[in-house]
Formats: C-alpha cells, structure tokens, sequence
C-alpha cells in the first residue's frame, strides 16, 4: 500500500480562518476526492490560550497555594489583663494578604463579644482587620477569628485561617 501523498494549497480565509484544498490520494471510495478542510482546532486552541493566560494572572502567585493564613497578631494582645476599656477599635493582623469584605469575628457566648460600633475593614495592605467597637469596664471579652462553621476570614487564595481564639480583660 502506497502512503497517501496530500497536495495543500491556500484558499481565501473566511472570517480570519484559513482554508485549505486537501488532496487525498487514496480515499474510500479509491479515487481522489477535493476537501475543504477548517484548521477549526488550531483557531480553539489560539483562542483558549490568551483566556487560560488572563486566568493565570488573575490568580497572580496565589495558583497553588493550598497553605492557610495564620494570625501573628492581636490588638489588644491575646490573654491581655489590664486593657483600657476607652479603645475603639481591636484587630487582627495576619501573615499574609486577605480577600478583601470577608471576615467571621465569632463568639462562643454573645456576653463576652465587645458591643460592635462599625463593620470591620481591612487596612495595611489587607493584612490587619480591625473591628470597631465599644468596650466595657471590668470585662472579660472571647473571640474567635473564624471558628467551626464560619470560616470567612481567607487570603487571596481562598483558604480560611484556622479558628483562632483571642482573649483579653479591661480594667
């Protein structure tokens, strides 16, 4: 059996797509046949690709990161005595950055949750979020940053810090 020889010759390009005349020399039918043939795949591949890239970058440095954010630090300290009542704001700060209007500032019994004042935001870069509230004399306050089933506070890559519970006493 004789290996098929293919003459390939350009027609006009339709829509941007190129067209060839494919001409197989052996063909079911045993005599040459003319075929248009529509480079269709190379055009889905050329036209996935900058959509894959476009995907990639928006996920910046983050594609793979399945590592959980972790908190350093808290203001007021965790397990602070001593803490002026007068301060309006306590926060959370993390080791690195946080998507952006997410958060779950929980508690284990709502008497020990500060009196919120505002919505919490997020501030130096989307790594501290801070908590506006109004605290009372003589207290002592329990909070979890996420907890079992809230799970808001997340980097940029989608994985939720690990419930952490902070504690601290106003004077």
């Amino acid at each position: 059996m004789k290996n098929p020889r293919m003459l390939r010759r350009p027609l006009k390009s339709v829509r941007g797509l190129k067209h060839f005349v494919r001409k197989d020399i052996f063909t079911p039918a045993g005599k040459g046949e003319y075929v248009v043939e529509t480079l269709k795949r190379c055009s889905l591949i050329m036209a996935i690709i900058p959509i894959v890239l476009i995907l990639l970058s928006l996920t910046g440095s983050h594609a793979g990161d399945k590592v959980p954010p972790r908190v350093i630090v808290t203001n007021p300290q965790n397990g602070a005595r001593d803490i002026d009542p007068s301060i309006t704001e306590i926060s959370v700060t993390f080791n690195e950055r946080m998507m952006d209007k997410s958060w779950s500032w929980c508690y284990e019994d709502r008497d020990t949750f500060p009196q919120m004042t505002g919505q919490p935001y997020y501030v130096d870069n989307n790594t501290k979020n801070v908590l506006p509230v109004k605290l009372e004399p003589n207290k002592e306050y329990i909070i979890w940053i996420n907890a079992v089933h809230f799970k808001n506070f997340r980097d940029d890559a989608g994985n939720p810090t690990v419930p952490y519970r902070f504690t601290f006493k106003t004077r």
